[in-house]
């Protein structure tokens, strides 16, 4: 376990994942918590024994955005990370890597150079940012299976970051992020903003309310961050000064929590 130093996200547990649109945010606080700047204390996965910082960064696996390629090979590549050749050829073998320059491999197989590091022994967390954004649709979920399936064969604590809520579901916690603020906890996707990543309109609130998918900009600086892009505030005048001049505080629900004026009993009435 990593426990943070964060308003709201206090813990990066089995795997954690946080949903939202990739930007400055995100990847600043990506960066921060590879670094140790977020970090109150890191506890071994594997022993239960706290950990000094230095030693929970040494063990924290990071996985950029950008997946780099060039004209090393894979199995040089993966030399470099594991110094055992035996163990490099197990490796290859049992994720079924092409020995080509990374310049000449696909998408997939590019992503299972980078997950091979998950099998090293040091390795107990991993830090993960929307690196999936980059990979060809057709093998994204795939990705993500093969990623899940080795952090949990080894128990590994992970932090994942997304951009698309239809690969939430292997997420133990998700925390849904408009910029740098929690909008949503959990898989209820009930916030408007919740609801863009969807790309979809169906119920928010009350039975079969409607949000229309809209174009996300910058946040506001007063009320709910949201609000210029919610089309539940613009069709209900009773939200629209509520809304555009005082911040939501998060609201439990039934499984999560919701940082949206609409869900705040009487306010509609």
């Amino acid at each position: 376990m990593i426990r943070l130093n964060h308003q709201i996200i206090r813990e990066i547990k089995d795997l954690t994942c946080i949903l939202g649109e990739w930007d400055d945010y995100k990847e600043t606080m990506a960066r921060a918590i590879k670094d140790g700047e977020l970090i109150v204390q890191y506890i071994d996965p594997f022993s239960g024994e706290y950990m000094s910082k230095r030693d929970g960064r040494r063990s924290t696996y990071f996985i950029p955005k950008s997946l780099v390629r060039g004209r090393i090979t894979s199995r040089e590549l993966l030399s470099g990370w594991f110094k055992s050749e035996v163990r490099v050829n197990e490796i290859m073998f049992l994720l079924n890597v092409p020995d080509r320059p990374l310049d000449q491999l696909s998408d997939l197989n590019l992503a299972k150079v980078y997950l091979s590091p998950l099998f090293r022994e040091d390795v107990k967390f991993t830090i993960a940012e929307d690196f999936l954004q980059e990979i060809e649709e057709q093998s994204r979920l795939k990705v993500l299976k093969l990623m899940v399936k080795i952090i949990r064969s080894r128990g590994l604590d992970s932090l994942l970051f997304l951009g698309y809520a239809d690969l939430v579901n292997p997420c133990e916690s998700v925390y849904v992020m408009y910029e740098d603020e929690v909008v949503e906890i959990g898989k209820t996707f009930l916030h408007p903003y919740s609801k863009t990543i969807l790309n979809s309109a169906i119920k928010v609130g009350k039975l079969w309310d409607k949000v229309k998918v809209t174009e996300v900009g910058k946040g506001s600086l007063s009320g709910c961050r949201f609000h210029d892009y919610c089309e539940i505030m613009k069709s209900e005048k009773t939200l629209q000064r509520k809304c555009r001049l005082e911040k939501p505080p998060m609201l439990a629900i039934e499984r999560g929590e919701v940082r949206c004026w609409n869900f705040f009993p009487g306010i509609n009435e």
